[in-house]
């Protein structure tokens, strides 16, 4: 009788020491719940980066089983029927996307001063995840549930499928916060949660199994990450898309190859130096992290290859 009092008193000890820790690990997880919600710059920007790459990825995949494919990376949008009819290629893509599209409407897009837009990576980006942007609110209010006109602003809408930040951490380039418009067509570009960031992220779609092609952004030429240095051969997620951050210093370098194992020779040029703190997509860490992992391996491997010489010695 003894021993099973002593038996019972360990076991209800036991289960009061489990509950003890349950209930602080569910206080300290609440906890970091509630510091992170309400401030969200108490996370390490690098980590920030990725959790947001992570869900604009989410987001396109997400854009991909309602559509059929990845959105486009460039595009041009008309204002003009005549326009649609110039542009068979753009016509086709707008198509495949909302087969009951009116393009003598423009699909609700034909209150703009202009007759084309050319829609580059970075707003092709914004403009499928988010939907149409409202100027006067600032934010992307999602595309029309109108499948003949899905670009107009009045009406019932869409879900988006990525919430753009765009009244927080307000931007030097405008008061619309995260969402800039670099060249000042209506259609923002996203930049990442870095203090200071101009550059938005860079958007590449392989146009499903198709190559991808390098996009132009102001004035300057990325190459998309491929596995060798071969161009236009085994790109990094083929057939999917490629998000880039620029990082910390803004800066896109010249993209191309980039091979983890030796990452810390091709990074090192004065052309490449730019994106060891790239954040990409198929990464989802700095290119740099792979540039000290593969020298901390190289150093271990020397190390080891000195202590069985030393012992053969």
């Amino acid at each position: 009788m003894v021993k099973n009092a002593q038996s019972d008193k360990v076991h209800r000890l036991s289960v009061i020491d489990m509950f003890a820790g349950l209930t602080i690990t569910i206080i300290v997880a609440y906890s970091l719940y509630l510091l992170f919600a309400r401030h969200p710059t108490a996370i390490p920007r690098k980590h920030q980066v990725i959790v947001e790459i992570s869900s604009l990825e989410s987001g396109l995949t997400e854009f991909k089983s309602n559509y059929g494919k990845y959105p486009p990376s460039k595009l041009n949008l008309y204002t003009t029927p005549s326009g649609w009819e110039s542009d068979h290629k753009s016509r086709e893509l707008i198509q495949s996307l909302w087969p009951k599209f009116d393009f003598d409407s423009c699909g609700g897009l034909n209150d703009r001063h202009v007759e084309v837009i050319c829609l580059n990576g970075p707003e092709c980006l914004v403009f499928f995840l988010g939907g149409v942007f409202d100027s006067k609110s600032g934010t992307c209010v999602g595309f029309s549930t109108n499948e003949s006109q899905p670009f107009q602003m009045t009406g019932e809408r869409k879900r988006c499928h990525f919430e753009f930040q765009s009244n927080t951490l307000p931007r030097p380039l405008n008061s619309q916060g995260r969402l800039v418009d670099v060249d000042s067509d209506g259609f923002p570009e996203y930049v990442d949660p870095f203090p200071n960031q101009t550059h938005p992220y860079l958007y590449f779609s392989s146009h499903n199994h198709h190559e991808y092609q390098s996009n132009e952004l102001q004035n300057k030429v990325f190459e998309v990450y491929r596995k060798t240095p071969i161009k236009n051969a085994d790109v990094w997620n083929s057939g999917k898309t490629q998000i880039i951050s620029p990082g910390n210093d803004g800066c896109y370098g010249a993209g191309g190859y980039f091979n983890p194992l030796k990452s810390a020779k091709i990074l090192s040029g004065s052309e490449r130096k730019a994106e060891r703190d790239n954040i990409a997509n198929f990464t989802l860490a700095e290119l740099s992290d792979f540039t000290d992992q593969a020298e901390l391996g190289a150093l271990v491997l020397s190390n080891r290859a000195r202590r069985l010489t030393g012992r053969r010695e």
